[in-house]
């Protein structure tokens, strides 16, 4: 009778090992994609993340209208734009201006780091700050924007810029049209953009931008006497 009641046992101790497992296991699956692909700031994500903001800044300079098409079906939250895309492509120019003004400037290495220090710091303020602006406004040219939407139109709009800002490393005036032309290019892109992204009808497309585009000088004036 005891070895009859052992085996049951072991039968039931044995049909449930796996299950405990397999539950063990499912448990650990559903954390994995509740956290989602959580991108940390080392070296993979950094260099992931220079080289798909490359791909996007491509697709902005050679189609500035058709881009917007696929922009607008990206289901990006704020946090993760931020993270993603403007905390590190923001180290670019930052980087690439520490380096230039201070190996062939006349720019102080402490006085370069502080400078530095600073502009990043403004750089990640302004886009928000930015967006939230453009938020605003679009209800009052007839469209209607999330943050989310208007926050895509200003960092992908002026990716060519962040991208250009990398010859800052050398600063001769030579080099100067570069970021120029990516400014420019940056600009001509917002405009094709606003309807998809801010809602804003064709007619009052143009006023809407030259509103945002003072308002995005004044917005970095305010922030730059700040800091």
């Amino acid at each position: 009778m005891s070895s009859e009641t052992s085996e049951t046992e072991a039968k039931v101790n044995g049909s449930t090992q796996p299950e405990s497992s397999g539950q063990h296991a499912e448990s650990a699956s559903s954390e994995s994609a509740s956290t989602g692909p959580s991108c940390q700031m080392n070296g993979a994500c950094m260099m992931e993340s220079l080289t798909s903001g490359l791909e996007l800044a491509k697709k902005v300079v050679m189609d500035p209208v058709g881009v917007w098409v696929e922009i607008k079906d990206k289901n990006w939250s704020v946090a993760e734009m931020y993270q993603k895309y403007i905390i590190p492509l923001s180290a670019i120019p930052v980087v690439a201006g520490f380096i230039g003004f201070t190996l062939f400037g006349p720019v102080r290495l402490f006085s370069g780091l502080l400078h530095a220090i600073v502009s990043y710091g403004l750089y990640l303020g302004m886009v928000y700050v930015i967006a939230l602006l453009l938020q605003k406004l679009a209800p009052q040219f007839g469209g209607e924007s999330s943050l989310e939407s208007a926050m895509k139109l200003v960092f992908v709009s002026f990716l060519p810029c962040v991208y250009a800002s990398a010859v800052m490393v050398v600063p001769f005036a030579l080099f100067l049209f570069i970021p120029f032309l990516a400014l420019l290019g940056g600009l001509y892109a917002f405009y094709q953009g606003i309807p998809s992204m801010v809602g804003v009808p064709a007619e009052k497309r143009l006023p809407y931008f030259a509103v945002s585009i003072v308002s995005l000088i004044l917005c970095s004036l305010v922030l730059e006497a700040i800091f």
